[in-house]
């Protein structure tokens, strides 16, 4: 089965692990100028925050020095059952079912976390 993903450039992200999630947040706020869009956890002690492009996800107890500090791509996609469809009829193990959570603004969002050929972890997003 060949499919076309149908990717929603707006919604491309890269995770990274980050040691010292606020002064990483400051900087990507205050000096490069991006925008919180949202975050995750506890709202005093964010675990996750997603600007433009980028995710911060902290990681202070981790050694990034040995899993460094890519945590996940992330792509928005138009068509994620397809896609799932197609990942695990090529025997792609998933990290877990499709969910659906929504978001504080209402939105619904599905996702699924899988791993690359490199292992590398990859996940896909359909807003709706």
């Amino acid at each position: 089965m060949t499919v076309k993903a149908r990717i929603v450039p707006e919604n491309l992200h890269t995770a990274l692990r980050v040691r010292d999630f606020e002064a990483t947040l400051r900087f990507y706020t205050e000096i490069m100028g991006l925008e919180v869009l949202r975050t995750s956890g506890d709202a005093a002690r964010p675990a996750s925050a997603w600007l433009p492009g980028l995710q911060l996800v902290r990681a202070a107890e981790q050694d990034t020095a040995e899993k460094g500090v890519l945590d996940h791509i992330g792509f928005s996609v138009a068509n994620i059952e397809e896609i799932v469809a197609g990942l695990t009829a090529n025997g792609v193990a998933l990290e877990a079912p499709l969910r659906e959570i929504t978001q504080p603004n209402g939105q619904r969002l599905r996702l699924v976390f899988f791993r690359d050929p490199e292992n590398n972890r990859i996940e896909i997003t359909d807003r709706t």
